[in-house]
């Protein structure tokens, strides 16, 4: 993982249930990401549906439901836990988010952007 590209992320303006999104690239792919805040943590994932490979967002990079408790995709109502991304409500229950390695360095996260998994992404329905 030490050769995986590696994005800095400015987080110290985030407050609990915030996101920070960032853009990156993989296999000659554009890609967004994000980071988000849930209570102290930080977490990073890619910032696709497991669902349908939508962007969670609609292009505003909002990705938490309106309490800043929740992933939220805002095309067909899926939920994930910010902690794991663990789809527990809608359409991709059972399945989860693409994480991305984070380690913090002061006020920035370090996202590790490790190779596509094996399969991923693919429209699940």
């Amino acid at each position: 993982m030490s050769d995986a590209p590696r994005i800095e992320v400015p987080i110290a303006h985030l407050k609990a249930g915030e996101t920070q999104i960032f853009d990156f690239e993989r296999d000659e792919e554009s890609l967004q990401g994000f980071v988000v805040r849930h209570e102290e943590a930080y977490y990073a994932y890619v910032n696709r549906c497991a669902h349908v490979t939508y962007s969670l967002d609609v292009g505003d990079g909002q990705v938490m439901d309106r309490d800043g408790q929740f992933i939220l995709c805002w095309a067909h109502g899926a939920r994930y836990l910010p902690e794991s991304g663990e789809c527990f409500m809608g359409p991709a229950v059972g399945r989860s988010l693409e994480s991305l390695p984070l380690e913090l360095e002061g006020d920035t996260a370090v996202v590790s952007i490790p190779p596509c998994p094996k399969g991923w992404p693919a429209s699940q329905d």
